[in-house]
Order: structure tokens, then sequence, then C-alpha cells
């Protein structure tokens, strides 16, 4: 079992732990974490993952992968590989750690094997990003698999669903009182985002035509509705007046 590791707490001025994004820094502190006394660990994602977030459900291994990616390429880790395992090295290990008496390790040392795959930061990296490129198209593949399964106008490239804060910015510049965000969201989730047959292509508009639905009920005239025309009779008697 790994003993307990020391954060130092000049990690939070490196530069290039601030290039990580938030689960990259999680995930390098969490690989220390759980290192062996010569900073060395198992480095397949799905064995990070499950030994560093065994509860988070809800994360996708292409997210570790990318992660990973990003921690060859900013930081002083080396990854390798021997019979067909993944390992990782901290390289700078005894200058953030102090170890009293290590335990054998039981992952294969780098010079140990120099006919074997060995890996640089950017080697990995790419290696990650290929995977990460895999599994987007995946996800592609997958949604679109979806999307022919229902009726309508596939889906717009450039369509992103809003949130509820978007959606409460956006009343707020237009003045609309008569919108509900989570209904607005929860009643076009249900509809798999479409108006009528289409897929929606603008949910400002979508707003506007909810602001004006509401207003309506309520017997209320629109933001910008114009009076109808009057007709002959009504110019005459207003001529007259």
């Amino acid at each position: 079992m790994a003993r307990r590791r020391m954060i130092d707490p000049n990690i939070w001025q490196s530069e290039d732990f601030s290039k990580l994004s938030l689960l990259a820094k999680l995930l390098f502190i969490g690989m220390f974490s759980v290192a062996d006394d010569y900073g060395k660990g198992r480095g397949k994602p799905v064995y990070l993952k499950s030994t560093i977030f065994p509860y988070d459900d809800g994360m996708r291994l292409t997210d570790v992968e990318k992660a990973l990616s990003e921690i060859g390429s900013n930081m002083s880790v080396t990854f390798y590989a021997h019979n067909g395992s993944d390992y990782y090295r901290m390289d700078n290990w005894d200058k953030w750690q102090t170890v009293d008496k290590p335990q054998p390790s039981k992952i294969p040392d780098l010079e140990q094997f120099a006919n074997d795959s060995r890996m640089s930061s950017e080697q990995f990296a790419n290696d990650s990003r290929l995977k990460e490129k895999k599994g987007k198209e995946e996800n592609i593949k997958e949604n679109k698999e979806k999307e022919d399964a229902h009726e309508g106008a596939p889906l717009s490239k450039n369509f992103i669903p809003p949130t509820e804060q978007e959606i409460s910015d956006y009343c707020r510049e237009k003045n609309y009182t008569h919108v509900n965000p989570a209904a607005f969201i929860g009643f076009y989730e249900s509809v798999g985002w479409r108006v009528g047959k289409n897929k929606m292509q603008s949910w400002k508009g979508s707003v506007a035509g909810w602001e004006n639905r509401e207003m309506e009920k309520r017997g209320l005239s629109p933001p910008g509705a114009v009076a109808p025309p009057l007709d002959e009779g009504d110019v005459r008697k207003w001529q007259r007046e």
C-alpha cells in the first residue's frame, strides 16, 4: 500500500501545473499519491480511473486519457511499457518526496528492458490523442445512430443547447419576464430540442416565441407587437374627429 505523500505548496505556482485542466491536476496528484516508494506506478488509464476515481461513475475513460495526454505534455513524467503493461515514473520524485526505508518496488524499472517500448511525454501525448480521437469518432457514430432512430432533421452542427444561466441572461437583456429557464430546457429536452418536426436552429428565437405565448395566455401584448391596420371606415371616422 502506498504511503502518505507530500504536496509541495509550490505546485500551485508552477506554470507547467497551471496548464493542466482541473481533471488533469487531480489525476496528477492522484498519480504521485498512489505511486510506490520510487515514484513508479501502473499507467493504464482504466486502472488509474478505477484507483483514483472509484466512485465517479459518470467519468468517461476518454476524459482520463485526455488528462493523461495533458500530463504527458506538461509534467516531468515518463511513460513506458513492458510485456503489454503500461507504467509511469515521476522523474523528479526524489526532489519532492522523502521516503525512509523504501519498500521493494513491484514495478519494473525502465532501464531494465532497453529493447522494450518506451514512450516520451510527447509520444504518450500523441498516443493518448489518437485514443481520444478514436473515442470521439465512436461518440459521433453513436450520436448519429441515435439521431437516425428519430424522425426529423439531424442536429445542426452549430447548435448547442443553452444553459439556464444563458437563458436567464438573455431574458434579462431582452426584458423577458415570462420565461422560466428550467421549464424551457425541460420541455425542449423532452422533445429532443425540436420545434415541430425540425431540429431547433436558434434557441434565442424559441425563447422569444415562448415569451410571446406566455404573454398571450395572460391577455398581454407581446413585445414589439404591431396594432392591426385600420379599415377605411375607421380612417373616415378618425378624420371626422
